[in-house]
């Protein structure tokens, strides 16, 4: 469900999510680079896999359909551009 690409407005910056070893791979498509590991820590509500605190830092936002439409991630607000594959 929260597999796609998720984009700024205007386009300045796209995020990649895909499913990976029970978690997500996150991947910031612009400079600089970015890739890295997230598990689940409350519903749609993830942290750095490496972080032993479990710090959320990515949450996602559905619609009323329960359809993923935003990611937040380091206070910027990301709307699906495209759905998972």
């Amino acid at each position: 469900a929260f597999e796609g690409r998720y984009g700024l407005p205007g386009g300045f910056a796209h995020l990649d999510v895909d499913a990976a070893g029970g978690g997500l791979k996150v991947t910031l498509s612009e400079t600089p680079d970015f890739s890295e590991m997230f598990s689940p820590v409350a519903p749609n509500t993830f942290c750095f896999t490496s972080d032993p605190g479990k710090k959320p830092m990515l949450f996602f936002e559905p619609d009323e359909n329960g359809d993923i439409m935003y990611v937040t991630f380091l206070a910027h607000r990301f709307g699906r551009v495209t759905s998972g594959k």
